[in-house]
């Protein structure tokens, strides 16, 4: 939900759901956007590292 802003909550008349919905969505970077991709990792941890070595590398990169 970075992309959608100002949202609002409001209750059924019967109080057993509750309704979310947004009053505006940002449009000023349009290639830019987040939601429905995810924000970039400053680092990735794919598969040239092998799981027991992800930890010492998060370490390493935190240390740098």
């Amino acid at each position: 939900m970075l992309d959608i802003s100002n949202t609002y909550v409001v209750d059924s008349p019967n109080k057993q759901f509750k309704l979310g919905y947004s009053l505006s969505r940002s449009l000023r970077i349009p290639d830019l956007a987040i939601d429905g991709k995810g924000i970039t990792p400053d680092y990735y941890i794919d598969k040239s590292i092998p799981a027991v070595q992800w930890l010492n590398y998060v370490v390493g990169i935190l240390e740098q």
